[in-house]
């Protein structure tokens, strides 16, 4: 006695017996196959490679540190980021005289306008007058008393 049903399968006599000409399950492909490396420029990769560089190292100098944390070694130096490739990817910060000479250089200004120069001894900060921050302080401490 043979029991047929919908899927190609037939049972006689307690033996099961296959129909099934389905197709074998696909091979699997590498998964690089068909996938093109993005263009990048000489340095563009320079900086890349040298960030895997540093991964490397500083996964060799973690598990140096792991092993025994006094050895006296030394950290591998950070590399540029390689997010700094992507459009609005740099995160510098610019101030004082970076800052203003970015800003001469990329926004739009009127022709009239005339640029203060450039005091003769340069532009004041706290390294160059140490006066002003403790002239600050003291103000703030007489403020706070």
């Amino acid at each position: 006695m043979s029991v047929s049903s919908n899927s190609n399968t037939s049972v006689s006599t307690g033996v099961i017996q296959s129909n099934n000409t389905a197709a074998q399950p696909p091979q699997p492909m590498d998964i690089d196959e068909g996938v093109e490396e993005f263009p990048w420029t000489g340095n563009q990769q320079k900086v890349i490679d040298d960030y895997v560089q540093y991964l490397d190292d500083e996964r060799a100098r973690v598990e140096q540190f792991r092993i025994d944390p006094f050895v006296d070694g030394v950290w591998p130096k950070r590399p540029t980021h390689p997010k700094s490739l992507l459009p609005g990817g740099s995160n510098k910060r610019l101030l004082g005289e970076e800052l203003n000479s970015y800003l001469k250089e990329n926004c739009v200004i009127p022709v009239d306008l005339d640029w203060p120069s450039e005091p003769q001894n340069g532009f004041l900060n706290l390294e160059k007058n140490p006066g002003m921050l403790t002239t600050g302080m003291a103000s703030n401490k007489t403020a706070a008393t």
